[in-house]
């Protein structure tokens, strides 16, 4: 997966981690090592300025996950599962496989 791509999923893990409204520090952390492995320096400065900053986060790219769908649930499931399961959380992760099909 390229650095635009990973960019764009991480734009959608920030829509799975905000989904209940509550980012825990586990999930801030999971998320930022998450953001400098898929996008680079650049992903993590927007997960920091989406999540610090407040304000409206980054619309992912959908139509360019859709080729990586496996790859989008599991990270998407993974990030959603890191500081226990919550509902929020997982019925965003089933909207996602629904919408990258």
């Amino acid at each position: 997966m390229d650095q635009n791509i990973g960019t764009e999923l991480v734009k959608l893990l920030l829509q799975v981690v905000t989904a209940d409204d509550v980012v825990t520090p586990v999930e801030r952390i999971y998320l930022d090592a998450v953001a400098l492995r898929l996008g680079g320096e650049q992903a993590v400065e927007m997960v920091r300025r989406g999540l610090d900053e407040g304000g409206p986060l980054p619309a992912p790219n959908l139509a360019l996950l859709i080729p990586h769908r496996s790859e989008v649930l599991r990270e998407a499931a993974r990030i959603g599962a890191v500081d226990g399961i919550h509902r929020d959380e997982l019925d965003m992760v089933k909207t996602i496989g629904g919408l990258l099909t």
